[in-house]
């Protein structure tokens, strides 16, 4: 499934930024809270990383999760700005799972070493091939991938006649069908589109991309929560589509949970293979509910450097003025 794919599914507008900045137009407003950031590690009982493992972070006082994350391809994680308190740090893998407790201190960052009995086989989208996949008749097959090669050129017309064709040969094809419900969003069908993505789920309920699909046409319709729930599924299924990260990083900002927004931004960073600007725009959101404004100025610069003439770029340049406004009231009040 293309990388485009999800372009067409539209982002978050800068008016989450400004809404919040105009709500608090002195700096002193902010609190300023004494955080610190978790360092850890994830590794086999043989020591070996483990990779693309889930971390939560447990508030041991409410039982809530304060921050998510998962490990990089060495293992390592970070978790950013946790108020002091005992947590426990919760990772899991597929149906393994390992956990162990942290005390958080005002400014005093903590370091976290676990171990995880695996199989040995991090989790791999790229290498499995679902039964439904295999009925996939070659005529219906070869349709899809002239359907997709279209689609990832933007030839929208030519990529429906393809995958039209595909659906007739064989009309369960979860890739064709999420091909199809994505094009039939971009056109504002949302109805027919989350038909197609919902049969693509029923069709091969082990296809990531069909769950992260409909996970970002939940977020288009402010569906934030349903959003999560749905795209939690597909990254389990798919961890190495940086798309399933970029989406809940989208839901996570429109629940104002801005911890979790920047962490799957981040994540989706890392494992994008193209820069992918819009990524630069989630991550200044969240900077900037987390009052990090200097760090919201670097993201939204390099956003709009890569974007300049982009649908967002004159938001971005008004969010642009407010945070360096911000970031200098925060010099000049310490």
């Amino acid at each position: 499934m293309p990388n485009r794919g999800l372009f067409l599914t539209t982002i978050l507008l800068l008016a989450l930024t400004l809404s919040l900045a105009a709500q608090n137009s002195s700096f002193d407003q902010f609190p300023r809270i004494n955080s610190a950031n978790i360092n850890g590690s994830v590794r086999s009982l043989d020591n070996q990383p483990v990779t693309n493992a889930r971390i939560d972070l447990r508030d041991n006082s409410t039982g809530a999760i304060a921050s998510s994350t998962y490990t990089a391809d060495n293992g390592m994680f970070e978790l950013y700005n946790i108020s002091p308190g005992d947590y426990e740090v919760i990772a899991t893998q597929g149906t393994s799972e390992t956990r162990d407790n942290v005390r958080v201190l005002a400014n005093v960052d903590a370091n976290l070493s676990l171990r995880m009995k695996t199989n040995g086989v991090a989790p791999d989208s790229a290498a499995t091939v679902s039964v439904s996949k295999l009925k996939v008749p070659d005529k219906a097959s070869k349709e899809y991938e002239k359907a997709a090669k279209a689609f990832h050129n933007n030839k929208i017309g030519e990529a429906r006649k393809h995958v039209e064709k595909a659906l007739s040969i064989y009309p369960n094809y979860a890739e064709a069908l999420v091909i199809r419900g994505i094009i039939a969003i971009g056109d504002q069908k949302v109805d027919e589109g989350e038909a197609d993505l919902q049969h693509a789920i029923q069709a091969d309920p082990n296809y990531g991309m069909a769950y992260i699909a409909m996970g970002a046409a939940l977020n288009q319709q402010g569906k934030f929560q349903d959003a999560q729930r749905t795209l939690e599924r597909g990254i389990s299924l798919s961890p190495d589509l940086w798309q399933g990260y970029f989406e809940t990083s989208k839901a996570a900002m429109g629940l104002n949970d801005y911890r979790t927004a920047l962490t799957n931004a981040e994540r989706a960073s890392t494992l994008s293979k193209e820069e992918y600007p819009p990524i630069h725009l989630i991550k200044a959101h969240a900077l900037m509910g987390l009052k990090r404004f200097d760090q919201a100025v670097t993201e939204l610069e390099r956003f709009i450097s890569r974007d300049p003439q982009g649908p967002d770029a004159a938001n971005a340049r008004l969010a642009l003025d407010r945070a360096k406004a911000f970031a200098a009231s925060n010099v000049a009040s310490r």
